[in-house]
């Protein structure tokens, strides 16, 4: 469901090709796409993540008007964080020996590629959906403070 997410990862050099594999299913057999689909996993964590860092902020947080605009980028920035630990937790024992197909050479690296991919699809999704303007409208008091400033 979300492989074309880590497809673009993979030309953006984030993730490999046995990584790619492995993230899509390949089965521990070699035989095809039948194991774990980590890429749907991974994507619906970045989302909720996401979505729920901004829902927080937005409608549980909802600050003061006029508070400077440093403090969402770091809502953002602990956003990102969340999502390079939740991949890095989802991803970091499927790449032992023995829990991935023999044929695919993955390391750690693969792995903080992926979370660091992760961290950045977070950061990017949010400054989106923070610069939709009917979105900042759904705050009484956020308005005016996202990511783009309205002065």
């Amino acid at each position: 469901m979300f492989d074309w997410l880590y497809s673009i990862g993979k030309d953006l050099h984030f993730v490999t090709g046995d990584m790619l594999n492995h993230l899509k299913g390949f089965d521990l057999r070699c035989s095809g796409y039948y194991g774990t689909p980590y890429a749907t996993y991974l994507g619906i964590a970045l989302l909720v993540i996401t979505l729920g860092g901004l829902a927080l902020q937005y409608f549980i947080i909802d600050s003061p008007p006029k508070r400077p605009v440093g403090t969402w980028w770091l809502v953002a920035l602990i956003i990102g964080l969340i999502n390079f630990v939740a991949a890095y937790i989802i991803l970091g024992s499927s790449t032992a020996p023995g829990h991935h197909c023999k044929d695919l050479m993955l390391t750690g690296l693969d792995v903080i590629g992926v979370s660091f991919f992760n961290l950045l699809c977070g950061l990017v999704l949010a400054m989106v959906i923070t610069g939709l303007p009917w979105l900042r409208r759904l705050s009484t008091n956020n308005v005016f403070t996202t990511f783009f400033k309205n002065d």
